[in-house]
């Protein structure tokens, strides 16, 4: 959750490269960020689309993960930060 204040943020920092998510965000939406397709959505509790995410994110410095080890950072100010799923996807299939 993410409140309307200019203050309330959450950092992602994804090996030293950061996304700032600064848009607000209610109880049970979730921020959607899709590196490969360069976009991101708000979603629902069912899954649903609520509205476009890019308006969520101060930078368009989506996160990119290499081979092998990755370091990623979260910090939140002013906002709950309560889960990061990370889905990979080949780009070789």
């Amino acid at each position: 959750m993410i409140s309307t204040s200019s203050s309330s943020y959450i950092s992602l920092i994804t090996n030293g490269e950061e996304l700032l998510i600064v848009g607000s965000l209610s109880e049970g939406e979730t921020l959607i960020v899709d590196s490969g397709m360069v976009t991101a959505k708000v979603i629902d509790e069912t899954g649903g689309t609520l509205r476009n995410g890019l308006p969520s994110l101060q930078d368009l410095n989506f996160p990119i993960l290499r081979k092998g080890v990755n370091h990623i950072e979260i910090a939140a100010e002013n906002a709950t930060f309560t889960e990061l799923k990370i889905q990979a996807k080949s780009r070789w299939r």
